[in-house]
């Protein structure tokens, strides 16, 4: 049975760690900020060749942000992971009444509220 309870703990634990890491905070906001900078320097150089009906520095910049859904996807969940392993709680938290699945849908949750974030750096840069 999945509980609620283990779900929202496992978000709250790296909540918790996104508030006491600096390095996880700040590249919530940095990388966003990065990309968009990078393409959309890459989008002013595609809209200097004057092409008919295409406006590349829109579509690049939407395929940015849809990256940073995939990108920092693969980031968070691989950086629970190593989180787990170096501070050595990975006994810990397998020994605990927690199913892999409670343990995935609280990252999956952790990764939601960190997207929500990142989005909105990202939406904020952009203005």
């Amino acid at each position: 049975m999945i509980s609620l309870k283990s779900i929202l703990a496992i978000t709250f634990r790296y909540l918790y760690l996104l508030k006491r890491d600096i390095n996880l905070g700040l590249a919530i906001i940095y990388w966003p900020i990065l990309d968009i900078l990078t393409w959309g320097f890459f989008g002013s150089w595609i809209n200097n060749f004057n092409i008919v009906n295409a406006d590349y520095k829109i579509i690049a910049l939407i395929g940015v942000l849809m990256w940073q859904v995939v990108g920092r996807g693969g980031n968070i969940i691989g950086f629970t992971i190593c989180e787990e392993l170096w501070s050595k709680n990975i006994v810990n938290l397998f020994s605990l009444p927690l199913s892999i699945i409670e343990w995935i849908i609280g990252v999956i949750l952790f990764y939601i509220i960190t997207s929500i974030i990142t989005f909105i750096f990202s939406f904020l840069d952009e203005i």
